[in-house]
């Protein structure tokens, strides 16, 4: 041990070199975290007029609430879009 090394400045180097460690571990785990992102999935559902007929599809660019799509396959009636909402916790990895 050199001459000028006394304890007190011997345990304040390990303990900044702990300190450093931890901080690099710290990085490295919430950047490997970071990289598994959760992506919100959009939903529209789509329900007939006049029957009890619904199906529900991923979003389209362009979709709106009240949107007519088509006609049902049950009774020819009018097919709109009646609500659009997220579905969370779909992991997809970057």
């Amino acid at each position: 041990m050199p001459p000028n090394l006394d304890i007190f400045t011997l345990i304040l180097l390990i303990m900044t070199i702990s300190l450093i460690l931890y901080t690099l571990l710290l990085s490295f785990i919430q950047r490997k975290a970071s990289r598994e992102t959760v992506k919100p999935k959009i939903i529209t559902k789509i329900s007939c007029m006049r029957d009890d007929y619904s199906e529900e599809r991923d979003f389209k660019k362009g979709d709106y609430v009240g949107l007519v799509v088509g006609k049902c396959p049950k009774c020819e009636g009018n097919l709109l879009i009646t609500a659009i909402y997220l579905i969370r916790g779909v992991k997809e990895k970057g």
